[in-house]
């Protein structure tokens, strides 16, 4: 299980924010900044067509805020933990005002291609009288 927390604490450790952080985690108001830019990110990929099964917070009427929670599970698998956190990262850098070191950015980028690439959707081949046979270039009709 990655929490959401796990997240949000790896993105800021890549931006560079978490070198000397207890490993309680990071003060209130960043852990809450950090985890309403991870909801923006995943709506916004789930947008893309990108669904990582992300559990998104569900709206509370009894609640004046309807932060996401820390240890609430993300439902990320493993295998996307880097892509999500790096890509997080970058966007935390943007919203505090760090510099994006060229490494980040390029793990960030990187991690938006492999993801791009995985959930490419490929048309079907269409279904055609027309094919290529015999020696030379020639189209013959099957």
């Amino acid at each position: 299980m990655i929490t959401k927390q796990e997240l949000c604490d790896a993105a800021l450790a890549k931006t560079g924010v978490g070198r000397g952080e207890s490993l309680t985690g990071f003060s209130g108001v960043t852990m809450s900044d950090s985890l309403k830019e991870l909801e923006a990110m995943m709506a916004e990929w789930q947008g893309q067509g990108w669904e990582l099964y992300y559990q998104f917070t569900l709206p509370d009427d009894t609640a004046k805020d309807n932060s996401p929670l820390p240890g609430q599970d993300s439902m990320i698998e493993l295998r996307w933990k880097s892509v999500v956190a790096s890509n997080l990262a970058v966007r935390l850098c943007l919203l505090f005002e760090f510099p994006v070191s060229p490494n980040l950015a390029t793990e960030a980028y990187n991690g938006t291609l492999q993801l791009a690439a995985y959930f490419i959707n490929v048309p079907d081949k269409p279904a055609s009288p027309w094919a290529i046979g015999g020696s030379g270039s020639y189209a013959k009709k099957w």
